[in-house]
């Protein structure tokens, strides 16, 4: 990575708030671009206690603008990490890219597929925020000849109808069948209880 590389830590809301204060200020020499989820989403509400405590950028998402606005207005996050999908479209979308902007935050959004990810550029586009998104997996997929357009490590608004996605049904394959609730990315503890992550 080098000295001038920046890196995200991502506590995956794994540790209590005195190890996610201890750990985020033994990360701040080295200067993260953020630390992200230091506390379980639900526990939202510690935010206040948490950027009284560290100095690091801090980032959360998997919330909507209700459980956000408060995080954004009164700037105890610096990064809004929500996804299209999950909060219910472009429109609700602009309106947490609209706090962010009034109130000096980003957006990164998680890499929930090719679709979402073109529709994060459009919005990315729209929007003064600083906005980086997170990719996983990019490339090219024999079902979306054309989705978003990525060159050099940047994802570029295109010329194409829409989205600028096509679909080729044909070549879509069926992955999997939920036919039954069941673990929904999170995990069990070694005693069989369920936790968020």
């Amino acid at each position: 990575m080098g000295e001038e590389g920046d890196f995200i830590c991502d506590f995956h809301g794994k540790l209590d708030m005195a190890d996610a204060v201890t750990l985020a200020n033994m990360l701040e020499p080295l200067r993260p671009y953020w630390v992200e989820d230091p506390v379980r989403n639900e526990a939202l509400p510690l935010y206040r206690t948490l950027r009284e405590r560290v100095k690091v950028p801090l980032a959360t998402g998997n919330a909507g603008k209700v459980e956000l606005r408060e995080l954004i207005e009164e700037q105890l996050i610096d990064y809004a990490r929500v996804r299209i999908p999950n909060e219910g479209g472009i429109t609700e979308y602009m309106k947490i890219a609209a706090m962010c902007e009034m109130h000096f935050a980003g957006l990164s959004p998680e890499g929930t597929g090719p679709i979402s990810t073109a529709a994060e550029v459009h919005v990315a586009a729209a929007t003064n925020v600083p906005f980086l998104l997170q990719i996983s997996g990019a490339g090219t997929r024999p079902y979306l000849p054309q989705s978003y357009d990525l060159r050099q490590g940047k994802v570029y608004v295109n010329e194409r109808p829409g989205l600028g996605v096509e679909f080729d049904p044909k070549e879509a394959t069926l992955i999997t069948e939920v036919t039954q609730p069941g673990n929904l990315g999170g995990m069990w503890r070694p005693d069989g209880s369920y936790t968020n992550w």
